[in-house]
């Protein structure tokens, strides 16, 4: 529960449903081998403890038993490592890079920027000046911003756990990333600089694709509720729980 690095590993069981804190930093499981528990940290350290099941706890110390993985911080933690319950393990690694381009009308792509990372998600100012774009680095995920016409490419964030950004005018940007005290916030930014993110509201769950409605009042986002998706909103600063509005 809550952000990522103040994550535990717990055990329950199927009958029960009774829940047993085990006292790991951890986000991530990935099998039961030999009585071992194999999980990710979010540091990205693959460990390994031995579990005593009968008494639901863990016994030693945890080992690190693989090279540091790749986690996606803006992502819930995901990381590309799978381990089968027979042991056998696959690892992604590396980074799709990218540049921003123009499509034209004819199909073809003009590029615009002659920087490579990894880009996710451009989005073009109201004004049609600058782009916003994602990009990851080591799991970490921010705010880039291009400049049109002055062509040039920077960093607007270093949080490091943007999950989505768009345009509230032609001189602000609403993302989410982590929060002060929850595990999703949703921030406003003034692309001019001078000031720090203001932080409009904070979500407990996980959330992503927050805006801005026009007046500036209410704050909308996409949440996990239930196990499905829901557009959600809520007053700008508010503290209570979201309203479904799909």
């Amino acid at each position: 529960k809550g952000s990522l690095p103040a994550s535990e590993l717990a055990l329950t069981t199927v009958r029960s449903g009774a829940v047993s804190p085990l006292g790991l930093p951890g986000i991530r499981p990935l099998a039961f081998l030999d009585g071992y528990l194999v999980y990710v940290q979010q540091d990205g350290a693959v460990m390994a403890i031995e579990i005593d099941r009968r008494g639901l706890k863990p016994v030693g110390r945890p080992i690190q038993v693989h090279d540091r993985v790749r986690v996606e911080t803006a992502n819930n933690g995901n990381s590309g490592i799978f381990l089968s319950h027979g042991g056998a393990l696959a690892v992604s690694e590396g980074n799709e890079t990218s540049r921003l381009a123009w499509r034209d009308r004819s199909g073809a792509f003009v590029p615009i920027s002659a920087d490579a990372k990894p880009f996710m998600e451009p989005r073009i100012s109201p004004d049609g000046t600058r782009i916003a774009v994602m990009t990851t680095d080591g799991g970490n995920s921010d705010i880039w911003m291009y400049d049109i016409r002055q062509r040039t490419l920077s960093r607007l964030t270093s949080v490091g756990s943007v999950s989505s950004a768009t345009w509230a005018d032609p001189t602000h940007l609403v993302y989410a990333a982590a929060g002060k005290t929850a595990r999703i916030g949703a921030w406003l930014l003034d692309i001019s600089g001078g000031r720090p993110p203001e932080l409009l509201v904070e979500i407990p769950g996980l959330a992503t694709g927050v805006s801005l409605s026009p007046d500036g009042r209410t704050v909308y986002f996409q949440a996990l509720v239930d196990g499905a998706w829901h557009v959600m909103q809520t007053p700008r600063g508010s503290a209570g729980a979201a309203v479904s509005v799909s």
